[in-house]
């Protein structure tokens, strides 16, 4: 079983932001991600930063064929996320009073959850206040 005064369930921008704010000030934090993956949240993998990127990267002049063009928008795209995905899982994980799990979450009761690792395991967690901060999914119309 694993305490901490604050639990966060994903690790988007606002988790990414209190949970630095508190270990700071020496609280403990525990930030629960299902996929390490999505260190930054739905905006920095999926969202914001890739879709403005690529908009910007499509308006440049060509240089190659479309094929080309495309392969180094993606290219790009990946290893500046990758950048940002790798900068704020450091921004908490090196500080002394955090733990980085990835796994799923689901409560328990109002201050406990268990924790579903991908290799099958399970752990509970125990925290004085919980923040819900699990992001965005997608829906594709018919």
């Amino acid at each position: 079983m694993i305490k901490a005064k604050n639990v966060y369930i994903g690790f988007g921008k606002a988790a990414k932001t209190l949970a630095f704010r508190q270990a700071q000030r020496g609280e403990s934090v525990v930030v629960i991600e299902e996929s390490d993956q999505m260190y930054g949240g739905t905006c920095i993998n999926i969202a914001c930063i890739p879709s403005k990127l690529l908009y910007e990267l499509s308006d440049k002049p060509q240089v190659g064929g479309l094929k080309d063009n495309y392969k180094m928008a993606i290219t790009k795209k990946r290893s500046v996320i990758g950048k940002l995905r790798y900068s704020n899982f450091h921004k908490l994980a090196d500080q002394k009073t955090v733990k980085v799990l990835n796994g799923s979450a689901s409560f328990i009761d109002q201050h406990t959850l268990n924790v579903n690792y991908l290799n099958g395991a399970t752990e509970e967690v125990v925290g004085e206040r919980i923040f819900i901060n699990t992001g965005a999914t997608s829906t594709i119309p018919d």
